[in-house]
């Protein structure tokens, strides 16, 4: 709920800040504030992205007068802070952990708990009778799958180290894939500027997508950037007709995983680098040119002076070969290796269009945009604007939808990434 605080009580008299160990009352007021709906062991907290947790990674030690190891999914009483909650102990990397031993774990909690990298916890048995141990949170963000797979305890054992920075730095040595500075920083409680300090310190590049930063060490940058040119120029050999790869799949069979839209972040800034070119919605190495070459060519030459006639219109295989000739199935095969090696685009599943005028179909679509009172591209405008007609219009946008440059907003569209970035011409 939001709330607003109206004023601080530290140890019984007013103050603008309370600290860890003082005894505060806040005077809170806000329109969802029901006295029923506070709990003990619930947080006040102005960080919106600092929610509360299902599970949570720990080192964990078993207290000496324990009859037994502490078994794997071991059901039991969560104390952590003022909360509690019962859950079960996934122990990570071994079956069980021994009396008076510490080893790694993983707190499936029946209801989410606040907390932070470093907070202390304990754990008591099913019944709430008798301590079984305690530990101290690691990491908030275990993944969906694989808790115990090496490269996770490698991580685990990285993340577990008290000092930010080098537990920054460590991570960022072990992961080929970067580090999610988001997360990072949530885990470690950090502010905004406590975070841009070490990432000054420790990061060799930080890229951004989708709203998240992920840092990458310096060297490991290099064998990223090194796989990403070695993937490239095996394409280009299998596929010398193409102009490219996808930007989002330039990591595949590279064996560093990564999601597709991290991908194509990554390929965004090896673009920007000069190590690669941006060629229509894939990339290249800079050296690589596709070309139809013999009779395709020359074939070309006449389909090329079909579209500078058709205006900015898409238009079909069928309407092509009405004036070049040469048969439909012939043409619908060119028109497919055309696309192959980026002299034009299939916006639909009959229609193309040349990379130029695609570009300025968006050109024409961001200004429409950038001048409307609200920012959003409607159907009409951009349909009297570019003189492709509504049913051709309809086409356009869903494929500007498909590309991520616009996005659905009510009855028109918002620009979401600009046109030069979206749509190279040729």
């Amino acid at each position: 709920m939001q709330l607003r605080v109206r004023g601080i009580h530290a140890q019984n008299a007013e103050a603008n800040a309370g600290r860890a160990g003082q005894r505060c009352a806040i005077n809170l007021a806000g329109t969802e504030l029901r006295k029923e709906a506070i709990e003990r062991g619930q947080w006040l907290t102005t960080a919106s992205d600092t929610e509360p947790v299902s599970k949570f990674d720990a080192e964990l030690t078993v207290l000496p007068s324990e009859p037994r190891s502490l078994s794997n999914w071991t059901p039991v009483h969560v104390h952590l802070g003022a909360a509690e909650t019962t859950g079960r102990v996934a122990t990570l990397g071994t079956r069980s952990i021994d009396v008076a031993e510490t080893g790694l774990a993983q707190l499936v909690l029946d209801e989410p708990i606040g907390t932070v990298h470093g907070d202390r916890f304990i754990i008591r048995d099913q019944s709430a009778r008798r301590t079984i141990g305690g530990g101290r949170v690691i990491d908030l963000f275990p993944p969906k799958r694989g808790r115990s797979k090496p490269e996770r305890l490698a991580w685990l054992e990285a993340v577990r180290e008290p000092d930010d920075k080098s537990a920054l730095t460590s991570l960022l040595d072990l992961s080929p894939a970067g580090v999610d500075l988001d997360q990072f920083s949530i885990n470690r409680n950090l502010t905004g500027a406590e975070c841009e300090k070490l990432v000054a310190a420790c990061a060799g590049k930080v890229v951004q997508h989708e709203g998240q930063r992920v840092a990458f060490a310096g060297a490991r940058w290099l064998q990223l950037r090194k796989a990403v040119v070695e993937r490239l120029k095996e394409w280009h050999k299998s596929n010398p007709d193409t102009t490219g790869l996808g930007d989002n799949r330039i990591m595949d069979g590279s064996g560093i995983r990564m999601s597709r839209d991290l991908a194509a972040a990554v390929a965004g800034e090896l673009v920007k680098d000069g190590v690669l070119a941006r060629e229509g919605f894939g990339v290249r190495l800079p050296t690589h040119t596709a070309r139809l070459e013999g009779a395709d060519a020359g074939l070309w030459n006449s389909v090329e002076k079909v579209f500078k006639d058709s205006g900015l219109r898409p238009i079909t295989a069928r309407e092509i070969e009405q004036i070049v000739g040469g048969g439909l199935k012939r043409m619908d095969a060119f028109m497919t290796r055309a696309n192959r090696v980026g002299l034009v685009q299939r916006i639909s599943k009959t229609r193309f269009v040349t990379p130029a005028n695609l570009k300025e179909l968006g050109n024409i679509a961001e200004r429409l945009a950038a001048n409307s009172d609200d920012q959003i591209l409607m159907v009409a405008p951009f349909r009297d604007e570019s003189g492709v007609g509504r049913n051709m219009t309809i086409e356009i946008l869903e494929y500007f939808d498909k590309q991520k440059f616009t996005q659905r907003e009510g009855e028109g569209r918002r620009i979401i990434q600009p046109a030069d970035k979206v749509f190279a011409s040729r």
